[in-house]
């Protein structure tokens, strides 16, 4: 039985650096609060040490190397949905952002309401989006992610009337 395991890491799987010592738990073995490079391969040694000697304390090791490759992560924000509440049939502008701590990241934003939708660039951060389906509706701005980082989504709702359902008092005049 594997009574110690270690762990290191390496870049280029020669030259591996120490992340510490596991911590036994159920089924196996654990490494926390591990701050692993992001966007770029990493090679993960896991050293288990083992009792062979039946009396004079000798020992072995077992060795497992994985490669692990760790995206970025991304959040998404819905910033605005205008107008709001909107008429059937009548376009809404869906303002978004999308961040991350790894830099930033490239690619379309795909928003819905479940019937309609739209697409806008992550560099410009809208889309026109006519939804044709009346009563609230629930938004939903989505980036599937690339290479480089991980997508991530949002939520936002959005009421659609006909315009004979919206009161005078919100009709607006040239």
């Amino acid at each position: 039985e594997v009574w110690r395991v270690t762990f290191e890491s390496s870049t280029g799987g020669v030259n591996y650096t120490p992340l510490g010592a596991g911590t036994r738990i159920a089924g196996g073995w654990q490494l926390t609060g591990l701050a692993l490079p992001r966007a770029q391969n990493v090679f993960v040694r896991a050293r288990g040490y083992y009792a062979t000697g039946r009396f004079d304390g000798s020992s072995s090791v077992t060795e497992s190397v994985r490669n692990v490759y760790l995206k970025w992560d991304t959040t998404m924000t819905i910033t605005s949905d205008g107008p709001d509440p909107s008429s059937v049939d009548h376009a809404v502008t869906v303002g978004f952002s999308l961040t991350s701590a790894g830099g930033t990241p490239t690619g379309d934003v795909t928003v819905s309401d479940g019937v309609d939708s739209c697409t806008g660039s992550v560099a410009t951060g809208t889309c026109s989006l006519t939804l044709t389906t009346l009563g609230v509706r629930t938004l939903t701005a989505t980036y599937l992610g690339d290479a480089i980082f991980n997508g991530s989504s949002d939520t936002e709702s959005h009421e659609v009337f006909t315009f004979a359902d919206v009161p005078s008092s919100h009709w607006a005049w040239p």
